[in-house]
């Protein structure tokens, strides 16, 4: 990928859909913003010592909204998590962001943030 590709995200324009599954921009967006929600929600999940009932609650809740999209799972070829180029994170929220600042075909510079979610589990380490 050419460094004149990269767009105002910071991200390559690449196209890995190939077919006709790709994402209308109005739902792109709200899907990024799905996936924004989720990382934010795993890091104060990581941060939170809720009580048992609160615990129960938000267990019921994420059960709902689970419940809620399972009814538009598609194949793996269809998904749209991991696959939108144009975000950083590729709307996916498995692994932290990379935020690209430039790239060529021999180096691509960026940065990433490890929010709690990715950092409390070394915490055990230390005691």
């Amino acid at each position: 990928m050419s460094a004149d590709k990269i767009d105002e995200s910071g991200v390559g324009d690449i196209n890995p859909w190939g077919g006709p599954d790709r994402p209308s921009p109005a739902l792109a967006a709200a899907y990024e913003r799905m996936t924004e929600s989720l990382r934010n929600f795993q890091n104060i999940v990581s941060a939170a010592r809720p009580t048992a009932a609160v615990a129960d609650e938000i267990s019921g809740i994420l059960d709902t909204a689970a419940g809620a999209l399972a009814e538009f799972a598609v194949d793996e070829s269809a998904q749209i998590a991991g696959r939108q180029t144009r975000y950083p994170g590729r709307s996916q929220a498995m692994s932290p962001v990379l935020r690209y600042k430039s790239q060529s075909m021999e180096e691509v510079t960026g940065s990433v943030e490890f929010g709690r979610f990715y950092l409390a589990t070394l915490t055990w380490y230390r005691h």
